[in-house]
């Protein structure tokens, strides 16, 4: 009994770890992991049909997850066997989720995942628990690995709490995968090898550490590189014990040793004999050693450095914290914090080997930071080898988590102690009481902002990236619309936010439908942005809800609010403005759905609306040839123009005028331009709203500055002579004309202003 409380703490770390785990477990939905579909595939396979997967069965044929030892499976299975699942259902996908802005789901989820879990949904949550219970174990042994290494039970707890309330891991233990077994092994491994180092390599020692590697060659692959370094430490250990023993003791290690590389054997056999299973590396496409190291050598050519610098970015970035299919993060701040004290962590480890303290044996140590730097190099290889930085996802790294976690803790307490040290020193009137103290609430406050963190994420990242849209009242809809697609859905309302952007800025729509009846099947939405030409300037197309509300979901009489965002194209043309496009179609067939028209009769596939202002950059303003002050109304004024002196009739010729906004308006006014001879004739005219109608008033801003070319056509009968231009602002459905003024605040005549020296010869 006196033993175990020595141990209520680290207790506590597991009590915990289990309940957050389970957490992610739940709040994660089914199928939302990385091939987690097709690990649970595996498991049933086995579970149903009582055999690993044989060559040429089509029930395991597509399923990519084939080529995994089979370990973790057989466990799986052998829960499975308990549930019933005779009956697979396909998850109904989201095909839009690989394209990044069309929703994190990878499948669509209905109502019957929710709790009571039955059925399928059951079975997956099971086997989630076994995961659950899995990551324990890898808990547990950092425990154990710390209390071996550090001779200070707070260090050990201190690895044992990372690594229980490291994001990457909960989520990775919480999900139907073989990466936790794979952590499991290594840890195990990392404790039988530590063991090995301190206290000798007695016969069951050996004979563990040899069945443990062997079993996680059978857990995951990328566990191989543990088996060079088990090696070392066997060579290391047996090396110390043999000097000085007698011959027949030294056969006697030899041969334990030689039994315990016999579990690793077997293993690598019954790999070897699986149909399907392959080594993580490039050596199949290889037939010999020396053919691998020549594809090596072209593949790791041009552009390693850079493929290096973001795989081990992306390596880090996962490896911390990537949920899903690797596709929902946590907010950029916690990365940077968690890289920054993994640093200061890992120069304190570096410091603890340099200065070998009684407190932390220096080889165990130097073992752990092995590990972790062989897989990071195995990981970064993989990386290289396919020429792709995505290659190297940190969840690879979890064979050595025990070790690293182990290795920060004692990173953390190395420099913890020099900084009471040097502080005592410096302040030598405070007691040494006191900076024990204010040591030991700066490790409880960082552990208590792990714990947290831990916590929040599920609910603050996880959740929210799946979660459907939230009920909304028709009375709240800013943009009111009235659009039926085949009377079976209604876009009743829009909003767009930014109304005025620039171009290659991002762009957020959200639409409101109405469902009119129960679908059976999920349709597409497309949401485009089109030019004042209709041309196509960015868009997406996507499941409604962001990918997490698909329409079989719907119910009759809901509103759904629906999001999207998207770029608009970088050449998009300043001082334009932008329409939107909405479609939606079936995914198997592609076609559209016919909207009907205010009589209820099939009209178009798409409706066209609203107006976005489309901005340009500040930049200086324009100089004008010539120089004027009219004002229209309280809006517009011409601060200048350029005209042509001398133009040829059936010419074509374009004056160009520099207006600047005075006030914003609610009204698109036309710019009227008239050639006018001598006796008062209007011999041409370019009646057009500013910049051939892609900028009209209505979108112009307080401040702004535009540059309006009309083009005008010379009449090839136009006599020589001097002529005039009239220029004016008006409204074409009532065709009144603003109010013109000059410079002096005079009323202008007719409301136009009248431009004179051009000349016609």
């Amino acid at each position: 009994m006196p033993k175990v409380k020595q141990h209520w703490m680290a207790g506590l770390v597991l009590l915990a770890y289990l309940g957050l785990a389970t957490t992610y477990s739940l709040v994660t939905p089914i199928w939302e992991a990385y091939d987690e579909d097709e690990h649970y595939q595996y498991a049933r396979y086995i579970a149903t049909k009582e055999m690993l997967p044989q060559a040429g069965d089509q029930a395991i044929e597509t399923n990519l997850e084939k080529i995994q030892p089979p370990l973790y499976y057989l466990l799986a299975a052998a829960v499975m066997r308990t549930l019933n699942v005779s009956e697979y259902v396909e998850p109904v996908l989201n095909p839009y989720m690989p394209s990044g802005n069309a929703g994190v789901n990878y499948a669509v989820h209905s109502d019957a995942e929710a709790m009571p879990y039955r059925g399928i949904t059951l079975a997956v949550h099971i086997v989630r628990l076994l995961s659950v219970l899995i990551g324990a174990v890898a808990v547990f042994f950092t425990y154990l690995i710390g209390l071996n290494i550090v001779k200070q039970r707070e260090i050990a707890v201190g690895a044992m709490f990372l690594h229980a309330f490291w994001p990457q891991f909960l989520f990775n233990s919480s999900t139907v995968t073989n990466d936790v077994l794979a952590a499991a092994m290594g840890s195990i491994a990392t404790y039988c090898m530590v063991k090995i180092i301190l206290k000798g390599p007695s016969l069951w020692r050996v004979i563990a550490l040899g069945i443990v590697m062997g079993l996680a060659l059978l857990s995951k692959l990328n566990t191989i590189v543990l088996i060079p370094i088990a090696a070392l430490v066997l060579i290391k250990a047996a090396y110390d014990r043999l000097r000085g023993t007698a011959h027949r003791k030294r056969l006697g290690l030899l041969g334990i040793v030689a039994f315990s590389c016999l579990a690793v054997l077997m293993a690598w056999w019954a790999i070897g004999e699986m149909p399907y299973v392959r080594l993580p590396w490039p050596f199949n496409s290889a037939s010999s050693f020396s053919e691998f190291i020549q594809i090596s050598q072209k593949q790791l050519t041009n552009g390693s450095v850079h493929i290096a610098g973001q795989a081990l970015l992306y390596m880090a970035k996962t490896f911390y914290a990537s949920f899903g299919w690797g596709n929902v993060e946590i907010a950029q701040p916690y990365y940077y914090a968690a890289w920054v004290l993994q640093t200061i962590a890992i120069v304190g480890g570096v410091f603890a080997l340099h200065k070998r303290q009684e407190m932390l044996p220096g080889l165990p140590l130097l073992v752990c930071s092995v590990i972790m730097f062989s897989l990071a190099i195995e990981v970064l290889v993989l990386a290289l080898y396919h020429r792709n930085a995505f290659a190297a996802p940190g969840r690879y790294l979890l064979p050595g988590i025990s070790a690293y976690m182990v290795f920060l803790a004692a990173g953390f307490a190395t420099l913890g102690k020099a900084l009471v040290k040097g502080l005592q020193q410096r302040f030598r009137a405070t007691t040494s009481a006191t900076w024990q103290l204010l040591h030991e609430i700066a490790l409880g406050t960082s552990g208590a902002i792990v714990f947290f963190i831990a916590l929040f994420i599920p609910f603050c990242f996880i959740q929210p990236a799946y979660a459907k849209p939230s009920p909304i009242s028709e009375e709240t809809i800013k943009y009111p619309l009235k659009v039926s697609f085949f009377n079976q859905l209604e876009l009743i309302g829009y909003e767009v936010k930014p109304q005025v952007l620039q171009a290659g800025e991002g762009l957020d729509v959200v639409l409101y439908w109405r469902c009119l009846t129960k679908m059976k099947e999920n349709y597409t939405v497309s949401v485009q942005v089109l030019d004042a030409e209709h041309g196509y300037a960015g868009g997406v197309d996507s499941y409604p809800g962001g990918g997490n509300y698909a329409t079989s979901l719907w119910n009759p009489g809901e509103i759904v609010q629906d999001a999207y965002h998207f770029r608009i194209r970088a050449d998009f043309p300043p001082q334009s403005f932008a329409q939107l496009r909405v479609k939606v179609s079936r995914d198997d067939t592609m076609s559209q759905f016919l909207i009907n028209d205010m009589y209820g009769e099939p009209d178009d596939t798409e409706v066209v609306f609203g107006q976005i202002r489309v901005s340009t950059p500040n930049s200086e303003t324009p100089e004008p040839a010539t120089r004027d002050g009219t004002i229209f109304g309280d809006y517009f004024a011409l601060f200048g123009y350029d005209l042509p002196a001398v133009v040829q009739p059936g010419e074509t010729e374009t004056i160009v005028f520099y207006w600047r906004s005075l006030a914003p308006t609610d009204t698109n006014y036309t710019v009227f331009v008239h050639l006018v001879d001598a006796e008062g004739n209007v011999i041409a005219q370019a009646d057009s709203q500013p910049r051939q109608a892609r900028f009209p008033t209505a979108l112009w801003a307080k401040g702004d500055t535009i540059q309006d070319a009309h083009t005008i056509s010379v009449p090839p009968t136009a006599a020589s002579g001097e002529y005039t231009l009239r220029v004016g602002f008006y409204r074409l459905e009532t065709m009144e004309r603003l109010p013109a003024r000059n410079e002096a605040g005079q009323l202008l005549s007719d409301n136009q202003l009248i431009i004179k020296g051009l000349t016609i010869r």
